[in-house]
């Protein structure tokens, strides 16, 4: 290192990383990938279209970076993967600058703060945990919102600066005042962790900053406003959105303060999984999470919190002796307050490491540089083996995410009570032409786990197609839809839609007409399902099918009714008009055209300056409804 260039290494180094990321480049979309890309199938041409795309989403910022890769849907996976890598090493690019201003503000010299930020910034970048962010498209989102908070950060490290330093005042206030604000809103627009930015600073300015003057009055107004009144204003929205928040616990299988005790063993994983490297992991799929019902169940929950507990009290602790160390631990814990405590997401996530691992970062640099500083070149081993390994294990890691089928295949052995995985897999082997390997994830799945209604569902589906099907794996079905809780998930409606369309000749025995209407019914009857919309919706949805391929299209449009009115959408309505004019029912998707459209816009109650959202849609398809209408009422024989 002492002859080395730090330019050099770190351009060497983000080469590298691209080189080992480079084989999961041939990867494909995947789980949560599919619901949101989806949104790009909303897209019409010229600028509405796109206004339309960006409105309709939670996450614009980062919608409008898939543009960059493909503006329709279906779509294929390299642009997007290949996006990602770029935007993985701007933002170790990024990571390294704030590293470098951030060993300046310790007092480091500048070859020692340079060379920290180097191999902090590239140890982060080759990081194997942080492939299943990288190479798995929808997180783009945590991509860029690490990208933007880390630029937003930046700004604040040196406006600070030049306010401290009393030179470049006015470029100092800039930074603070409009660059901040505006990069964190980006950052939030990405996604909604960057509504932690506060929390950061007040880190920064307690441990970071903390032996520094305050640099005049007028700073210390900017701290009470951009800094201490957000952390306020954060802790008020909590208090008052929580009782909104709470309510998604009715959909999970866990309660709030289950959830808590679970996350404290979910942060000790995350952890190891920092320290000790792994070429693979249980994928992405952990709804199998063992859930911690009190302290001692699992025995594992007990330490865990131990753990948690004595790292939150060593960022205070440390502060004075160790400020890295406590940067490192604060900002981790911290990092994860929104996704890893109360809010009722799903339990595990590895991209939840992404931006608040940073630190932890830069405490091994900052290790490795001080111990080459003291022992020379024979300690320059220790940094190269640590990025040679992480090059190494990323690489490994890369390349399985390049190959979706072998993929499948390990995270199905790793993790062989995680449902997801097998669906996934057999998603997978069915979107490379290997319907014969789609079964057999589905049998390992519905033997692993017999419980699994989305499973066996999709077991009677390969079942009809293949003429294996068993009577017992019907009885099974119905009586697992009577009572099942899986009969909140997306999943069982799209296993059920595809045995729906599977037999809509009804030719597949013993799956009769009356035996998908006993299962149906049995979905409908389950207590479950009580008070979801969406879901009873559904399974009405699939009611009219099975009645629309029965003939009985009265019924079948009857069906349609009820499920619009427990989700009186226009896309519904359109879905359920465009299916009905499929099967010839032109008269039926008239009326029910017509029907819902004076329903949508022809109430008064709309009110004013509300967008008429779909009814460009409506008036095209209406168009399409008489022109065929009026082809079927045309005499034969007759000249046009």
């Amino acid at each position: 290192m002492v002859s080395l260039r730090p330019t050099i290494v770190l351009y060497l180094g983000l080469a590298l990383t691209w080189l080992v990321y480079s084989p999961g480049l041939s990867g494909a979309f995947l789980f949560d990938d599919y619901s949101n890309l989806d949104a790009l199938g909303e897209i019409r041409t010229g600028s509405e279209g796109v206004l339309r795309y960006l409105t309709g989403v939670t996450r614009p910022a980062a919608y409008l970076s898939f543009l960059i890769d493909d503006n329709a849907w279906p779509s294929q996976p390299e642009p997007f993967l290949y996006t990602n890598v770029l935007l993985h090493l701007l933002t170790a690019l990024v990571l390294v600058w704030l590293f470098l201003r951030v060993g300046r503000s310790l007092e480091l010299d500048d070859r020692a703060a340079t060379w920290v930020a180097v191999v902090a910034g590239l140890a982060w970048a080759l990081h194997p945990l942080f492939v299943s962010t990288t190479l798995y498209v929808v997180q783009r989102m945590t991509i860029l919102s690490a990208l933007f908070i880390l630029l937003g950060l930046l700004a604040y490290v040196v406006g600070r600066g030049h306010l401290q330093r009393r030179q470049g005042v006015r470029r100092g206030w800039l930074l603070l005042i409009l660059a901040l604000p505006a990069l964190s809103v980006v950052a939030f627009l990405s996604k909604q962790n960057a509504a932690l930015v506060p929390l950061y600073l007040l880190l920064f300015e307690h441990i970071l900053f903390r032996r520094q003057a305050v640099p005049g009055p007028a700073f210390a107004w900017w701290r009470r406003l951009y800094v201490y009144l957000p952390v306020v204003l954060l802790a008020v929205a909590v208090a008052v959105f929580y009782p909104k928040w709470s309510g998604i616990y009715d959909i999970r299988h866990f309660a709030l303060g289950e959830r808590l005790l679970t996350e404290a063993r979910v942060v000790a994983q995350y952890l190891y999984l920092l320290l000790v490297p792994h070429t693979s992991t249980n994928g992405l799929h952990y709804e199998n999470f063992q859930v911690s019902t009190s302290l001692l169940e699992p025995w594992t929950t007990v330490p865990a919190v131990v753990l948690v507990l004595a790292l939150a009290a060593a960022t205070v602790l440390l502060r004075r002796r160790l400020p890295v160390l406590a940067l490192a631990i604060g900002f981790y814990l911290a990092g994860h307050l929104m996704e890893s405590t109360f809010i009722a997401l799903e339990l595990y996530f590895e991209h939840r490491n992404y931006l608040p691992s940073i630190f932890l970062f830069f405490a091994l640099g900052y290790g490795l540089v001080a111990l080459v500083r003291r022992h020379g070149r024979v300690a320059l081993a220790a940094p190269l083996l640590v990025l040679a390994v992480y090059s190494g294990v990323t690489w490994a890691r890369a390349s399985l995410w390049g190959d979706p089928l072998l993929l499948m295949a390990v995270w199905t052995e790793n993790n062989p009570t995680s449902g997801r995985n097998y669906g996934e897999g057999a998603l997978q082997a069915n979107k490379l032409g290997r319907p014969d390997v789609a079964k057999e994830f589905i049998i390992r799945g519905t033997e692993a786990l017999p419980d699994e209604i989305h499973l066996l569902l999709a077991r009677i589906g390969y079942g009809c197609q293949d003429g294996d099907l068993e009577e017992a794996q019907i009885e099974r079905a119905i009586e697992l839809l009577r009572i099942t809780d899986q009969i909140k998930r997306i999943y069982l409606y799209r296993n059920f839609k595809q045995v729906v369309r599977v037999n809509r000749d009804f030719q597949c025995e013993p799956l009769t007409y009356e035996r998908m209407q006993a299962m149906l019914r049995a979905a409908l009857s389950n207590p479950n399902i009580e008070g979801y919309n969406i879901r009873q919706q559904e399974m009405l949805h699939l009611f009219a099918l099975l009645e629309l391929y029965a003939g009985n299209y009265a019924q079948a449009r009857d069906y349609f009714v009820t499920a619009l009115d427990l989700n009186p959408h226009p896309d519904v309505a359109l879905t359920q008009i465009a299916i009905l004019a499929s099967e010839g029912q032109y008269e039926l998707a008239m009326t029910h055209l017509r029907e819902a459209k004076g329903e949508f816009y022809g109430r008064p109650t709309m009110g004013e300056g509300q967008s008429p959202y779909g009814l460009d849609q409506f008036e095209e398809l209406e168009g399409r409804l008489q022109r065929a209408l009026g082809r079927q009422e045309r005499p034969a024989g007759e000249v046009q």
